[in-house]
């Protein structure tokens, strides 16, 4: 993991386009020229002014974390493809790749105004709202744990009841490899746990020893079956 800090010294003149870009099996942190941090979560990007002379304003493709810097003349404002996030001063995640089918947007405090072309939607701490990009509709669900959705900036990696299909590509983002299933029924076998992101073999050895699954590592492949095959 790898923290980049926004010099806030530069000359005001300077306004150029700064992206940061986290690869696959990483995290980032960073401190935005408002003194805002967020981190990035693996395969994910962050562009904003080199200066929030005209407005504080990110764009998001991947996954980040916020914590931003309260100024109530000054909303703090992300752009993904399909949904902008207005606040004021928060805590809040959200997930928004590209080759996911919903943007997710999970409030730990503070409060968040998502909208996307359709509708707009103000959310709780503790809510979760996904907006659907095939429907284009906005789904507000009701959270009693945001771990899942926000321990992975602290290097762990939260699921809950999730199937195999649901946790491969995060899987893949966070140990930057490719996961392959050897049968379609191993694709909806649940799991509930925590994993660092130190070692790939650490989750393997969850995996198998769940009983429900086998694993075997092949290169940069994980290979997964159903333990009855």
């Amino acid at each position: 993991p790898f923290s980049y800090y926004f010099g806030t010294q530069n000359n005001s003149a300077d306004n150029s386009i700064t992206t940061i870009s986290c690869a696959y099996g990483d995290k980032s942190s960073i401190v935005l020229p408002d003194s805002s941090q967020v981190w990035l979560n693996s395969g994910s990007k962050l562009t904003f002014r080199s200066n929030f002379k005209n407005g504080r304003k990110v764009s998001l493709e991947g996954e980040a974390f916020f914590s931003v810097s309260k100024d109530k003349n000054h909303p703090f404002r992300v752009k993904t493809t399909d949904v902008e996030i207005e606040v004021l001063g928060t805590k809040f995640n959200l997930k928004a790749y590209p080759d996911e089918k919903s943007v997710s947007t999970t409030l730990v405090e503070g409060s968040v105004n998502i909208s996307s072309k359709y509708q707009s939607t103000l959310i709780k701490p503790d809510q979760k709202l996904v907006f659907d990009k095939e429907s284009k509709t906005m789904t507000v669900q009701e959270l009693t744990d945001t771990s899942p959705d926000t321990e992975w900036k602290d290097g762990r990696f939260v699921f809950r009841n999730e199937s195999l299909a649901e946790l491969k590509p995060k899987l893949e983002r966070w140990y930057d490899v490719d996961i392959v299933f050897g049968d379609e029924q191993v694709k909806n076998r649940r799991f509930t746990g925590v994993l660092s992101r130190e070692s790939i073999l650490e989750a393997v050895s969850y995996f198998d020893l769940s009983n429900l699954v086998t694993c075997r590592i092949q290169g940069n492949k994980i290979i997964i079956n159903s333990q009855n095959n």
